[in-house]
């Protein structure tokens, strides 16, 4: 009893203390927003877009690219669901099945033999990540179909109808949730190594939030979601 108290007191401060350092990033990243607006490529790809819808709604003759554009999201949404439908299943055969990784890291047999309940939580933990970014991407390619319809009809001036600043809004949360979608691939990989201890936990989202704070700023650094 006193050994199941101190594991699961383990893997809790690991959960408790990967959770406030993404939570801190997050924080870290809101200020830094405040301070300027442009700051993340989030926030950069949102003008953009923003700029991009206006000037195709503006131009009729621009609406042939505005439908290949949103063709191609429609691709890079569909290609990144279709992936992580597969892997949702291959964390799904992880169900009460620690042998699996057995070979891969010998000691997480004999751990999850001794609590099965944390293990059945890391890998529903898991599923429930993966059924989020599935799902965000699913999201988005239904409005960047519906999204191929409006670019290639003139605004109107009623709000309720395809207004300008309607398909703006729409253009908007469909960029949101494929960003959504690339941010739950992202707690995937912490959420996998943790299924091999707690350290592995900690010690990934570390890595992940050190790397992220490189790649989510608009300039400089490498491009991102």
């Amino acid at each position: 009893m006193t050994r199941l108290s101190t594991d699961l007191g383990t893997e809790l401060a690991a959960l408790i203390l990967s959770l406030a350092m993404l939570a801190a990033y997050r924080a870290w990243m809101a200020s830094r927003l405040r301070r300027d607006p442009l700051y993340t490529i989030q926030a950069y790809h949102q003008h953009v877009r923003r700029r991009w819808a206006r000037l195709v709604l503006s131009d009729p003759s621009q609406a042939i690219l505005g439908v290949q554009t949103l063709r191609n999201s429609t691709m890079g949404a569909t290609f990144l669901a279709s992936t992580v439908l597969l892997l949702l299943g291959g964390a799904l055969s992880l169900v009460g099945r620690p042998d699996a990784l057995g070979s891969l890291w010998p000691g997480i047999e004999l751990e999850a033999s001794r609590h099965p309940v944390v293990w059945s939580a890391k890998v529903l933990l898991l599923v429930g990540d993966l059924f989020v970014a599935v799902f965000a991407f699913v999201m988005a390619i239904r409005l960047y179909t519906h999204l191929g319809y409006q670019v290639s009809v003139p605004p109107e001036d009623d709000p309720r109808g395809a207004s300008a600043e309607r398909v703006v809004a729409m253009l908007d949360r469909a960029g949101r949730l494929f960003s959504l979608g690339l941010r739950a691939c992202y707690l995937a990989m912490p959420a996998v190594l943790w299924l091999f201890g707690p350290l592995m936990l900690v010690l990934s989202t570390a890595v992940l939030v050190a790397v992220m704070a490189v790649l989510d700023r608009s300039d400089p650094g490498p491009a991102g979601d």
